[in-house]
């Protein structure tokens, strides 16, 4: 996404993103804990290019995308717990 922000190609870089790749990286956020200083900051970049990324459906989601939703959190206590028990 920091590379998608700053008007690069990340598939230049060896990732394969597509529609289907945003997709992807949404549904990985939604369901796993993140580190909020990273993602708050590239998401901090695209609110300021906001104009340009709101027409873009495929990844405006990210303009008000909430981190670390209560279903993100329980996901990351599981697999702790998960570690712990085993």
């Amino acid at each position: 996404m920091n590379i998608v922000v700053n008007d690069g190609d990340p598939n230049k870089f060896g990732f394969v993103v597509n529609e289907g790749g945003y997709k992807e990286m949404k549904d990985f956020l939604e369901n796993n804990y993140v580190n909020i200083g990273f993602w708050r900051e590239i998401q901090q970049e695209f609110q300021n290019q906001q104009e340009k990324w709101v027409r873009k459906s495929e990844i405006s989601w990210i303009l008000d995308f909430k981190f670390n939703r209560p279903k993100a959190i329980l996901h990351k206590l599981k697999s702790v717990a998960s570690r712990l028990i085993h």
